[in-house]
């Protein structure tokens, strides 16, 4: 079983993959949607890139290429303030200073702004300005590593690939049977009080309060991210269901002894229908323990799609 400092470092695998957490202040985050773009016709929903139309809006004034910028903003956040950037929906820190070990591995077309890694250390944002480059059609994210094969080929650029391998954040049992609390802060704040918690009191304070370190369905994807595109909760799936569709869930709850549990808005999440936890972790005799280490997860069978009659039936 690894010690304690694998564990961590194994989190770290995880974290620098996937999840921007706490990096940005919260002022600073509520502030980007402030600023107002110089076009009256541009909104967050306008695609800005490629068009010689927009470049002020990025630009004080239009830079020749490999000269000064005249960026508007020295805050690459703000820059690409279109994406939405927060702490709990990016992919990766930014605005972070890196430690010597990674620095030495960035290749050097990697640019850092003052010591710290910003959007554009991986996202060649100056692609956009080539009208005519293929990467209008081939790099549509600007990538200054890409990979049809893997998404995380450009993470391995400056994080090294071997220490990442073989991590499963369900295993969460050591060998006596003790749940190892370093795998709960891959998702959790804090470590839960598996025999009292529930989602319903998540992120509220009260004894008892499950918090998580970012949305949930987000905590899902980071690993399981091709189910972002094939998976049925791509159809209509996270969001609050309708009053019928609730009443169902409540009365499948009561006749199965499970829990589907929604997330703080009251929306369907990837753990409405599956159970994350390792067996054993949640005591048995709860409806909470339903799913756990089961076949895909899922707290009701998907024999004769049960999973989806726990919802959908007349």
């Amino acid at each position: 079983m690894a010690g304690p400092e694998n564990l961590m470092k194994q989190k770290g695998a995880v974290i620098i993959i996937i999840l921007a957490m706490n990096t940005l202040a919260h002022a600073a985050e509520e502030n980007l949607q402030d600023i107002p773009f110089l076009n009256q016709e541009v909104t967050f929903g306008t695609d800005v890139h490629f068009n010689e139309k927009h470049c002020t809006e990025c630009h004080l004034q239009l830079p020749s290429k490999g000269g000064e910028t005249f960026l508007r903003f020295s805050d690459y956040t703000a820059t690409c303030r279109c994406h939405g950037y927060t702490s709990e929906n990016y992919s990766h820190p930014v605005n972070i200073p890196l430690p010597a070990e990674i620095k030495e591995k960035m290749p050097p077309d990697f640019p850092l702004q003052e010591g710290k890694i910003t959007c554009n250390t991986c996202h060649a944002i100056e692609i956009q300005c080539d009208i005519e480059h293929d990467s209008q059609q081939l790099k549509r994210k600007f990538l200054r590593r890409y990979s049809f094969q893997s998404r995380t080929a450009l993470c391995f650029q400056c994080h090294e690939e071997s220490n990442y391998k073989r991590l499963d954040p369900h295993e969460q049992l050591d060998e006596a049977g003790e749940i190892i609390e370093e795998k709960c802060l891959y998702c959790h704040e804090i470590k839960p009080d598996e025999k009292q918690a529930t989602l319903k009191k998540q992120r509220r304070g009260a004894p008892g309060t499950v918090e998580f370190v970012a949305e949930l369905s987000t905590l899902c994807f980071r690993c399981h991210f091709r189910q972002t595109k094939r998976h049925i909760v791509n159809m209509n799936h996270l969001q609050r269901p309708p009053a019928k569709i609730r009443a169902n869930m409540l009365k499948s709850e009561r006749k199965l002894r499970v829990i589907l549990p929604l997330d703080d808005a009251g929306s369907i999440t990837c753990a409405t229908c599956h159970n994350p936890h390792q067996r054993g972790v949640i005591p048995f005799e709860s409806p909470g323990a339903k799913g756990a280490s089961e076949k895909s997860r899922l707290r009701v069978t998907n024999t004769n799609n049960q999973i989806c009659k726990v919802c959908h039936y007349t």
